[in-house]
């Protein structure tokens, strides 16, 4: 063999190791940011697009006024996905009292505690004030005692929703309930990025220790009037509608940070893995299986925050390979 044989040889060699290398950039799918609010838009190599839109879980008239190109990407869609199915949004509460059950707080022969013997006298009168006020007409002693026996995560969840609402916020008039309900009349099924048990798991993390302490932390608030915290929800709801995206992670940390120094440091930190880093590994893997997929549509819609941060879906699936910003 002649060197310039060889040298060709070599020079073919060269040319195919750096086109092999050069391959997994070109089969990489593309993440770009729409100009919709809060909306993103992956497309594979494949012919198969999934869409992304960021929800926030409080709802006013004009957070569901959603762009006309996102109800169009939604209407077009071969594939929903939410953070939870429909279907298991619809049996809810076949999931729920079991847990509600299974959750209650018990003394050593199992006979359920009212929480109102468990929280101090301030806290425990504020609790007493919200089931009395709950029940109205229809109190009896029997209906309060099976209230105040409802575990503690379950009540630290009505009062933030109650706060909410105070503040003028209504779950109906949230983007994830019109877009459920668009789904639902336009007969295409809506599927979850989430398992119902994910979801359960979340509401009711903590030992009940925990949970008691945190329930007590919010009746104190409450009787005390300070609710300064759940302003952060306003600032929320303004860099959302305003589609700032950076200020919108910049309030998802803070709120992060500022919950470690009231519920403690490990108790976050293991609440913000599984709400956060667990799931979006989770819906990485499964988006990751969606752009493999050959010329399909998929509409996803879910919580803004986990698309954004250090540790977002977005920057997982960079982190593997999968796709890239343009």
């Amino acid at each position: 063999m002649s060197k310039v044989q060889k040298y060709l040889g070599l020079l073919l060699l060269v040319v195919c190791l750096v086109g092999c290398a050069s391959n997994p950039a070109n089969n990489t799918a593309l993440i770009s940011e729409r100009q919709e609010r809060m909306f993103w838009e992956i497309t594979s190599p494949t012919g198969t697009t999934v869409y992304v839109l960021g929800t926030i879980h409080v709802g006013t008239e004009e957070i569901a006024n959603l762009p006309q190109g996102v109800l169009e990407a939604f209407d077009h869609s071969n594939h929903l996905y939410a953070e939870l199915a429909l279907a298991d949004l619809q049996n809810q509460q076949n999931y729920l009292t079991p847990l509600l059950q299974e959750t209650t707080v018990v003394d050593e022969e199992g006979v359920p505690i009212p929480l109102t013997m468990l929280l101090d006298d301030s806290a425990a009168a504020c609790l007493e004030q919200v089931i009395i006020a709950s029940l109205g007409d229809q109190y009896t002693d029997e209906a309060f005692t099976s209230m105040a026996c409802l575990p503690p995560w379950f009540w630290t969840n009505t009062l933030t929703l109650s706060v909410y609402q105070a503040m003028g916020y209504n779950a109906e008039q949230g983007i994830d309930v019109l877009l459920y309900n668009r789904g639902f009349v336009s007969g295409k099924e809506i599927l979850g990025l989430d398992s119902m048990e994910t979801q359960l798991n979340i509401l009711s993390f903590g030992t009940p220790e925990e949970q008691l302490a945190l329930l007590q932390e919010m009746l104190h608030n409450i009787t005390q009037e300070k609710l300064e915290e759940f302003e952060i929800v306003n600032q929320m709801v303004a860099a959302y509608l305003e589609d700032n995206r950076s200020e919108v992670e910049r309030i998802v940390q803070q709120s992060i940070q500022d919950e470690m120094e009231a519920a403690g440091a490990d108790y976050i930190k293991a609440y913000t893995d599984m709400v956060y880093t667990q799931r979006n590994r989770s819906w990485a893997d499964q988006i990751t299986t969606m752009l493999q997929q050959e010329n399909e549509t998929y509409f996803i819609f879910a919580g803004t925050a986990h698309w954004l941060a250090e540790d977002s879906v977005f920057n997982m699936l960079v982190q593997d390979g999968v796709a890239r910003w343009q």
